[in-house]
């Protein structure tokens, strides 16, 4: 059974891959047909698919995180995957976090037990320095203990960011294509597999604003390490100012640079050709000095009055207004 998967990674687009694949998931998708794997293993498709993305807040309907468990019925998979092959189209699934779990793929032998044996596997990757920075402000500096992206560093080590090291698995058992990030990843996916993208097509950039975390940090209690329904939901009204700042010091990035090097080369080798050129060309993923620029960059965050922020929410998004109100009684509550 030919099945094509996106697998990730974060923050190199991958949200607007799913939302186009969400928004043209009834026409214009050619022979393939773009689908979704629900919580209890149900396969969605088509208009129901459309549907989904439409009342979804953050534009789009996305597979479940990880639907290698037990609680996710493999057979209903299956069974609407056939559906899909049985009516002459090729499935396309799509998830960002996919290419972190490998192994659990890789143990639970999950293509195989769908009947999706080795499946076409495509992922996007940006070089270790800029992922990080990106990675700091959308999930890692929520865990709240960490103070800095070199505190990451210091207790995870650089496993999650030795992109040829983490693909190992699919390698294994997928026929694994890697590419290199780009402004613009949707059309290079569409293009991939023989589609045009229509200039119309909806994107998305959830990269985190500075207004945004500003109220992150004034209310803690309503953003958890990964949230992206909070971020979609409260970002309009944080207001659209920068960018966040950048937060890895020069120091970090040379040693981030100095310790993904091997991993690196090996992952260039594997590239196709032009692939492969680009990335050695590039002195992103070599040379510390290539981030200068960036490091000028670097500044705290302004603070923002906790009594202000809840006021904006309560104004503007009552339903996170009513959790703030809820979290506080419970830790106001005597034990």
């Amino acid at each position: 059974m030919h099945l094509i998967a996106h697998i990730g990674t974060g923050k190199t687009g991958s949200s607007s891959i799913q939302a186009a694949l969400c928004q043209y998931a009834s026409s214009g998708l050619g022979d393939y047909q773009h689908c979704i794997i629900g919580h209890g293993g149900e396969v969605a498709t088509s208009e129901t698919l459309r549907r989904l993305a439409h009342d979804h807040i953050v534009g789009y309907a996305p597979s479940r995180a990880d639907p290698t468990g037990d609680e996710c019925n493999r057979r209903k998979i299956a069974s609407g995957i056939r559906e899909i092959v049985s009516a002459g189209r090729i499935p396309i699934l799509s998830h960002e976090n996919w290419a972190n779990i490998g192994p659990k793929f890789e143990d639970t032998d999950f293509w195989a037990s769908i009947g999706a044996n080795r499946p076409t596997t495509y992922v996007y990757v940006r070089p270790p320095v800029e992922y990080l920075n990106a990675a700091w402000w959308q999930w890692l500096r929520w865990y709240r203990r960490y103070e800095d992206p070199e505190a990451v560093l210091k207790a995870w080590g650089g496993g999650f960011i030795d992109w040829w090291k983490l693909l190992a698995p699919w390698r294994r058992i997928s026929q694994l294509n890697v590419r290199l990030h780009s402004k613009d990843n949707t059309r290079d996916f569409f293009s991939l597999l023989g589609l045009t993208l229509p200039d119309e097509t909806t994107r998305f950039n959830v990269s985190m604003t500075e207004d945004l975390i500003r109220l992150y940090d004034a209310i803690p209690e309503i953003r958890a390490p990964h949230d992206s329904v909070h971020d979609a939901l409260l970002r309009s009204i944080a207001g659209n100012g920068p960018r966040a700042p950048w937060a890895v010091p020069r120091h970090l990035a040379a040693h981030v640079i100095d310790a993904t090097r091997d991993d690196n080369m090996l992952l260039a080798a594997s590239l196709s050709p032009d692939q492969r050129e680009a990335m050695l060309a590039d002195a992103r993923w070599w040379d510390a000095a290539a981030y200068d620029e960036d490091y000028e960059k670097m500044r705290p965050i302004k603070p923002m009055d906790r009594h202000v922020a809840e006021d904006l929410v309560r104004r503007t998004a009552p339903y996170v207004y009513n959790r703030i109100r809820q979290t506080s009684e419970v830790q106001a509550a005597p034990s």
